[in-house]
């Protein structure tokens, strides 16, 4: 009997146990979608893994090696290296990427979203903390000095993790980071194994296999992204991912998964990463129209920023379509679509009649939003219009109106003299104001 099924054997209870909730954690998932069942799998997985370090950690190796040398020969030392420290470690792995695929089950996307958040590192630091558990508990010191060694150690290597998330742009100094934390996994694992080796012989070969681990990732990136289909789930994340981590090559598919599949967080992540890289992704007049009538507001409010400095040519009728077709939602966004709105004020001049009836016999939300075209308009002209919803019941209404009147005249007559907006004496200066200004005309 090897070693490691020997091993294995003394905590079959645990084993049964894991299987079990595994398999419930997959029939629950598949059937309900309350995530509590998923939490307590996650906390028992977390509680297996320390149980299963502590199982290994109590192997006397001297004894266990001179048995593998008699057995094996030369290479006996490395078998024993691979069976009571590589392989447990693996198997921890491996009910990680399970339970992951498990927690996943019912996502659209699966099995590509769990498989890429494995690709990400999702959970994987548990099996990072279980190796500095293995190397604390080896040790064989004080509870005082042990224990605070190993928060230090799990501390530290969370906030290395943090760091490397914390770049939104990728580059030299995440590729850096990534393959440190490569390379403190594998050191701590010789280390804690081979101590009567150089510890900087350990640190090289630390380096190197760090080294061939990290390539092995980075091309898994590319071979999702090589061979999955255009516009699909996974070429998206991948190509997200390798972007990332400083490669622009996807920019070109990823970008005909935004004409395909318009999503204005996509998409700022997108124009975020071709500035970074100083990458010219450029979009014709059609492409720019169609992407901003393409979704949601914030979407339309993302291109017209883009395109504010454009001569892109667009037509009334279908910005107010656009607009009104949104408005019939309460948590539309067109008021706080800024962009989108001085877009818009720029095709009113001309057809302010119409414009205005539709404020007047839309909804609340495309009456708000049409006031604040008008401010943006900035025309005299519209002053006689907007002091009329100062009186308005609707008092966010009224106070769009009067911001609108403040941006087109300067004045602010509430403060000046101490009134509310639909005191007359503010309508009357707003009045005055077109009067004047109006003859001077």
């Amino acid at each position: 009997m090897s070693l490691l099924s020997s091993r294995l054997r003394s905590i079959a209870v645990f084993i049964y146990v894991l299987l079990f909730l595994l398999a419930f954690n997959l029939y629950f998932n598949m059937n309900y979608s309350w995530e509590g069942i998923t939490l307590i799998v996650r906390i028992y997985i977390y509680i297996f893994s320390f149980y299963l370090v502590f199982t290994f950690s109590s192997i006397n190796i001297d004894l266990f090696e001179t048995m593998y040398r008699e057995r094996f020969g030369p290479p006996g030392e490395q078998i024993l290296f691979l069976e009571a420290r590589v392989l447990p470690l693996l198997i921890l792995y491996l009910v990680i990427v399970v339970f992951t695929l498990i927690a996943g089950v019912n996502r659209p996307d699966w099995p590509w979203a769990p498989v890429i958040e494995v690709l990400k590192g999702r959970y994987s630091n548990l099996v990072v903390y279980s190796l500095f558990l293995l190397f604390v508990l080896k040790l064989r010191r004080d509870p005082f000095v042990t224990i605070p060694l190993f928060l230090g150690l799990c501390v530290f290597y969370f906030y290395l993790d943090m760091a490397v998330d914390s770049f939104a742009t990728g580059g030299a100094i995440v590729h850096i980071l990534m393959l440190g934390k490569f390379v403190i996994f594998l050191f701590f694992l010789f280390v804690e194994f081979f101590a009567r080796r150089n510890p900087l012989k350990l640190f090289a070969t630390a380096v190197v296999v760090s080294m061939a681990a990290y390539l092995l990732s980075l091309g898994a990136y590319r071979l999702i992204f090589a061979t999955s289909p255009a516009l699909s789930y996974q070429k998206r994340e991948s190509g997200l991912e390798l972007l990332r981590l400083g490669f622009t090559s996807p920019l070109a598919d990823l970008k005909k998964q935004v004409m395909q599949n318009p999503d204005e967080e996509f998409f700022r992540t997108i124009l975020l990463f071709a500035r970074e890289y100083r990458v010219d992704m450029e979009f014709s007049e059609e492409e720019w129209e169609g992407l901003l009538f393409s979704g949601s507001v914030e979407m339309a409010d993302l291109i017209s920023e883009r395109v504010l400095n454009r001569n892109l040519r667009l037509s009334y009728e279908r910005l107010v379509a656009f607009a009104l077709e949104k408005s019939g939602h309460s948590d539309s966004g067109l008021q706080n679509a800024a962009s989108f709105t001085r877009i818009v004020a720029r095709y009113i001049p001309g057809n302010e009649t119409d414009f205005k009836l539709k404020i007047r016999n839309s909804g609340r939300e495309f009456s708000r939003w049409g006031l604040l075209v008008l401010g943006e308009l900035a025309d005299v002209q519209n002053v006689p219009f907007l002091v009329e919803y100062l009186a308005s019941t609707d008092s966010a209404l009224a106070e769009i109106a009067y911001t609108s009147l403040q941006k087109i005249t300067g004045l602010d007559p509430r403060s000046s003299l101490n009134r509310r907006i639909n005191d007359p004496e503010v309508m009357t200066a707003f009045a005055e104001y077109h009067l004047q200004n109006h003859k001077a005309r």
